[in-house]
């Protein structure tokens, strides 16, 4: 089997892959993505199914529309297309049959009649002409539309047989609304009928006979062997064709039961893929009804994420204020210990002079008693 295409672009979001075949009866099953079934999506909160899971109901339409098209249209276009080639397959012999008898005809009135029989088989080859090439522009329609029909089932075929997803997907959604022009059968086809004559001589016209172009006629009517040999040629036509129907019907019987066999299979392997797909719908749903309560869920803890993050932007805008605050603060008392300091140090050079002089007086009151003071 081919190998499957993994990857669908979604229509209304190219860069993101098909998931899902939306069921609601006004998107005809329109390809969605997860983007699509979103609140903002075009197929928020829609009946959906998985694109791989509903790949059967399109092989189901696909295979159900190349059925109806065969049986609808391509089996008559091709029965049309067998009649007229029957119809000239007759066409020749009956045509020579008729330039036979008036050639017939001919021989033996020929001194008196050569200008008639040549207007005759004039009148003859023209209305043959004319139904020829009528035919042959019917003929032509037929074989242009079996070949389109054959081309589109074809290809129908041809992307279940390769069972590309996107073209499986495609066809189902684009290719399956297609219709064909009925191809009318010549309806103004002037039937041929050469009526011999059985007048003397002297009546030249009347004596050659009548030539009958569809439905009119000059001249006489028929007589009762004319009547008997145009019975006997039809009779025997209808022979053909009866024999040529039996045939055809025992080949549609054949291809009936043959069809109804594969149908009844086809059909208990869809009731089975019904059920799965059945109980994948109902999976599907559990999971979308999840994820519905999930993405209420982040929607609220958003929300709320927002709000704290508004305070916190509050309190950060508060905390640089005061930052700014308590950095004027530091600087004033920086300059305030500065001046502590100096004033420490005038304070110790006081204290220091005070000082020296008490021990130099100390050092006097010492020494006296050396030299005898008392």
């Amino acid at each position: 089997m081919a190998q499957m295409q993994t990857e669908i672009r979604c229509p209304n979001h190219p860069t993101v892959d098909v998931l899902f075949v939306c069921l609601e009866d006004g998107c005809k099953e329109a390809l969605a993505c997860p983007r699509c079934i979103i609140e903002s999506g075009a197929h928020f909160r829609h009946k959906l199914a998985i694109l791989d899971d509903h790949l059967g109901t399109f092989k189901e339409k696909i295979l159900d529309y190349s059925s109806q098209t065969r049986t609808g249209i391509l089996v008559p276009l091709q029965s049309s297309a067998k009649r007229v080639f029957d119809d000239l397959k007759r066409l020749d012999p009956a045509t020579t049959m008729l330039m036979s008898n008036i050639e017939e005809r001919e021989e033996k009135i020929i001194s008196h009649t050569k200008m008639l029989v040549v207007e005759l088989k004039k009148q003859c080859k023209d209305t043959q002409d004319t139904n020829r090439q009528k035919f042959e522009q019917y003929q032509e329609r037929l074989m242009a539309r079996i070949t389109e029909v054959e081309t589109d089932i074809a290809a129908l075929e041809s992307c279940l047989a390769e069972n590309r997803k996107a073209d499986i997907a495609n066809a189902a959604t684009t290719r399956l609304t297609k219709t064909y022009d009925s191809v009318e059968y010549p309806v103004d086809i002037q039937e041929i009928t050469f009526n011999e004559s059985d007048k003397s001589f002297n009546e030249i016209e009347a004596l050659l006979g009548t030539l009958q172009i569809g439905s009119e006629q000059r001249g006489r009517g028929e007589t009762e062997g004319e009547k008997i040999k145009r019975f006997e040629r039809e009779i025997e036509d209808l022979t053909q064709i009866g024999e040529s129907s039996q045939n055809r019907i025992r080949e549609l019987e054949k291809e009936m039961k043959d069809r109804e066999t594969a149908d009844a299979e086809q059909i208990k392997g869809l009731e089975i893929d019904n059920s799965q797909l059945k109980q994948s719908g109902e999976s599907f749903q559990n999971r979308i009804r999840e994820l519905e309560k999930e993405l209420k869920q982040f929607e609220d803890r958003e929300k709320a994420d927002a709000q704290k993050i508004k305070l916190l932007e509050t309190e950060t805008s508060q905390l640089k204020q005061k930052e700014k605050s308590d950095a004027g603060k530091i600087t004033q008392l920086e300059a305030e210990n500065n001046q502590l300091k100096q004033k420490t140090r005038v304070l110790g050079t006081k204290v220091q002079m005070p000082q020296a002089e008490a021990r130099v007086s100390a050092r006097s009151v010492v020494k006296t008693p050396e030299l005898g003071t008392p």
